[in-house]
């Protein structure tokens, strides 16, 4: 591996790194909203996969630098961005996709906010209703 190819790659990691950061900030805001305990090995254990689809997705774009390289040698100009793009990115639409899936971290603190959301609905009763009704008429 040449020192450009490491520094790429490197580019590539921060940019995965950038977007777990983000997103770990994220969910464990939403977490403390509901009373959630947030837990870092949970969220890894819940995430690895689309870690690992980025990872292995900056690998690609390194490896494939070479052929890139050789259709357009000004395109070496911004292939640290890109690989820090991809890093970024790769793991925002894995995760993304996951989240339409209903799978991981970010769907399991919504469901749990919904089951809170239904439990407080439940608990109302009618004369909860009424006594909001003959206040909003005073």
């Amino acid at each position: 591996m040449t020192h450009n190819e490491v520094i790429y790659l490197i580019s590539g990691l921060c940019g995965i790194i950038l977007h777990e950061l983000s997103k770990l900030a994220s969910l464990k805001q939403k977490a403390n909203a509901i009373n959630m305990k947030f837990v870092l090995s949970k969220y890894l254990s819940d995430e690895w996969i689309s870690m690992i689809t980025s990872l292995v997705s900056v690998l690609m774009l390194v490896m494939f630098i070479p052929d890139i390289l050789n259709v357009s040698q000004s395109f070496a100009k911004v292939l640290r961005i890109l690989c820090g793009f991809v890093g970024y990115t790769g793991s925002a639409a894995i995760q993304w996709v996951f989240s339409l899936l209903g799978v991981g971290t970010n769907s399991k603190i919504l469901e749990i906010t919904k089951q809170k959301i239904n439990e407080k609905d439940n608990s109302t009763t009618d004369t909860d209703s009424i006594q909001l009704h003959d206040n909003q008429g005073q």
